[in-house]
């Protein structure tokens, strides 16, 4: 008998701050959020139990900024930076960039965010 296979949660169920990066795990994959300064971050995502170590092309800021924050509550986990806020929903995995003001800046739909989508088109 076939079943349908069932999709892996994209729901965070861990936040870890390990160096100067924050990592959010799922049964989906893995986030990497890597502060570069005071207004920048770099999101990266592996559905592998790790990231690759090679070098990545077009990744010139090597460096990462130290003066950041993290909080956890049971629906979010939020990153500081002086000048910008990320806010993570766990229960969808979307992301919220915020300035410091609390001013929206760029959202993820909370709906299927990390879905992939098919589109049909008719001529």
């Amino acid at each position: 008998m076939l079943y349908p296979a069932r999709d892996k949660s994209r729901k965070i169920t861990e936040a870890v701050r390990k160096g100067d990066a924050l990592f959010l795990y799922s049964e989906h994959g893995m986030h990497r959020i890597v502060p570069k300064n005071a207004r920048t971050v770099r999101v990266s995502y592996t559905g592998r139990e790790e990231f690759s170590a090679r070098k990545k092309y077009g990744v010139i800021a090597e460096d990462a900024f130290t003066g950041w924050s993290v909080e956890e509550t049971e629906n979010s986990v939020t990153l500081r930076l002086p000048e910008l806020v990320v806010q993570i929903d766990k229960k969808t995995g979307s992301y919220t960039y915020l300035n410091a003001d609390g001013k929206l800046l760029l959202s993820e739909t909370t709906k299927d965010s990390k879905e992939l989508q098919s589109f049909m088109t008719y001529t």
